[in-house]
């Protein structure tokens, strides 16, 4: 099973909503150093296994979807040099993820 994917620095250019159909042990989804661009969707929220999350660097825009919020096993949310914005549900600030925001590495 797959466990790790790592797509970082693929200059992969497409709307960050592609088929998430398989990827349901997938612990590292690492994204980073691209170009996907538009929302996070609501479909990362369905891979339970998720640990860390890594978006930085690419057009990423609107706000974070709750269902990403509420992962369980999510400990990593990096998402630094997008223009996502900081809306997200109160109960994720008493919550267990290390959050990198776009303006905290500029």
């Amino acid at each position: 099973n797959l466990e790790v994917l790592d797509l970082t620095e693929n200059q992969i250019n497409q709307d960050l909503s592609v088929d998430l159909d398989g990827l349901s042990s997938v612990k590292d989804l690492l994204l980073s150093n691209n170009y996907f661009y538009g929302t996070i969707p609501n479909a990362i929220g369905s891979l339970v296994r998720l640990e860390k999350i890594h978006l930085a660097h690419n057009s990423l825009h609107g706000t974070i979807p709750d269902d990403v919020l509420s992962l369980v096993r999510l400990r990593e949310l990096e998402l630094s040099h997008n223009a996502q914005e900081r809306y997200c549900s109160s109960d994720f600030y008493n919550c267990h993820v290390n959050f990198y925001w776009p303006w905290e590495y500029q």
